[in-house]
């Protein structure tokens, strides 16, 4: 009996041991969950964000590397200390954060964002395709996913697919500016100037608290775009009031700033701006423009030779260079540039225009009224934009009939250009259509009083 007794209290004993060892452990495992160097973990995630909130950026990431330090495994603390090196521009180390935080848990969609957005400033616009098309194979209803595709595909030049991905965006809920504003980006970039517009008004008008001020930007470029530069330098001063200073806006405030005439604002606030936009074309675009508006072309010329250094494709430019050759005399030079630009674009009337002007300046006259009449295939507005140098080159060739119906179908539409009656009147001299030619005359000084030569024409006929 003594020996039954014994092992009956050997077994209570081991299972009271197993119990007490089990609650030992159960309690060390919660205590390294919720207490780590004597804080809740739970609570100094809350402070980490309240901080973050705060932007006291350095306090919330030394945080959130004491609580990695106490638990490594948590793919939410991996996840919000990559997104805080994200905003501090350390995206190397965001991205490992971001991996670390995939390493203990892959199912999450915002992590895959976050992951996309670093990989996209990283400029591996492949791999932040990948990652963002990864997040949507687990929620195809995650909005921000289907946003920031578009923008990954409007870096790319897909635009198509970048408006299918705002489609998409815009299916979720079209109450959210950033969808607007990757519509009016993508349209901006199809040229499609209008509904750039309307996309920019729309997100405006769900931006109420100003969360969005590349939206005004968006509405200035495309309002710029449209020639209403005075409409658009209300909207990117709006941009710049709600953003602080981006040098990007300032890039589009020179434009419009030119465009208004207004050379010598648009200089300054380019060049406010360049030191932090050094590398970008469009900024010395709007440099050489500023310049050559103040008629400053040998400082003109070299910002336009860096716009075709960062931006050699760019047709516009090798003919905006060509045309400071021109000013500067250098007409050869401006020839050749022309050329470079028609290689790129051989369909853009203005380099034909331009190149025709350095021609007749060399006295190749025949040569530049081919250029001329390019001009008006490729867009047959500038029939009544170079209505001077094409009947000046056909005078000189002693093609005063071809003259005279030239300038007859350009005073159909503008009828109020005193050159073209003046170039009209000496046309029918030469032929011997006097009284038709006085008449001309007449009307010449009708719109110019001032003319400079049409007086001392009219003399000249009065006495055959």
């Amino acid at each position: 009996m003594w020996r039954k007794a014994y092992r009956i209290a050997e077994v209570l004993i081991v299972a009271v041991l197993v119990i007490a060892i089990g609650s030992c452990a159960s309690r060390s495992d919660k205590m390294a969950v919720e207490d780590c160097f004597g804080f809740s973990i739970e609570s100094r995630i809350l402070q980490a964000k309240e901080l973050y909130d705060q932007k006291d950026y350095d306090r919330a990431l030394g945080l959130y590397d004491t609580i990695l330090v106490c638990r490594s495994d948590l793919s939410e603390v991996w996840s919000r200390r990559g997104w805080l090196l994200f905003k501090l521009n350390r995206d190397d180390e965001a991205l490992a954060s971001t991996d670390s935080s995939l390493t203990y848990d892959r199912s999450e969609p915002r992590t895959w964002h976050l992951k996309s957005q670093i990989l996209l400033s990283l400029n591996d616009e492949t791999g932040a395709l990948a990652s963002v098309d990864t997040g949507l194979s687990l929620d195809l209803e995650y909005q921000p996913l289907w946003i920031h595709r578009g923008v990954i595909l409007r870096r790319l030049g897909d635009f198509d697919q970048a408006l299918l991905a705002s489609d998409k965006a815009l299916a979720l809920g079209r109450d959210v500016p950033k969808a607007w504003h990757l519509r009016a980006w993508v349209f901006l970039a199809m040229e499609d100037y209008p509904r750039a517009l309307a996309s920019a008004d729309t997100g405006l008008s769900l931006d109420a608290n100003h969360v969005m001020p590349m939206l005004w930007f968006m509405r200035g470029r495309a309002l710029e775009r449209l020639d209403r530069p005075s409409e658009a330098l209300i909207a990117l001063d709006s941009a710049l009031f709600y953003s602080g200073d981006v040098p990007l806006i300032e890039v589009a405030r020179s434009d419009a700033l030119s465009a208004l005439g207004r050379f010598e604002d648009a200089l300054a606030s380019i060049d406010a701006a360049l030191p932090s936009v050094h590398p970008w074309a469009t900024a010395w675009w709007a440099r050489g423009t500023a310049l050559a508006g103040l008629m400053r072309y040998e400082e003109a010329l070299a910002a336009f030779d860096s716009v075709v250094v960062y931006w050699p494709s760019n047709d516009r430019a090798w003919s905006e260079r060509g045309v400071s050759f021109y000013m500067l005399g250098r007409f050869e030079e401006a020839i050749a540039s022309h050329d470079s630009a028609l290689v790129r674009n051989r369909f853009n009337p203005y380099s034909w225009y331009r190149r025709a002007d350095a021609k007749l300046a060399l006295g190749a006259r025949e040569s530049a009224l081919v250029d001329y009449d390019s001009s008006i295939v490729y867009d047959s507005s500038h029939s009544s934009l170079i209505p001077d140098e094409r009947a000046y080159v056909l005078g000189q060739l002693s093609r005063h009939e071809e003259v005279v119906a030239y300038l007859d179908s350009v005073l159909a539409s503008r009828g109020n250009l005193a050159s073209c009656w003046a170039y009209r009147a000496r046309a029918l001299a030469e032929l011997g259509r006097y009284n038709e030619a006085l008449a001309n005359c007449d009307s010449t000084l009708k719109y110019d009083p001032r003319h400079a030569w049409i007086s001392q024409l009219k003399q000249s006929i009065e006495l055959e």
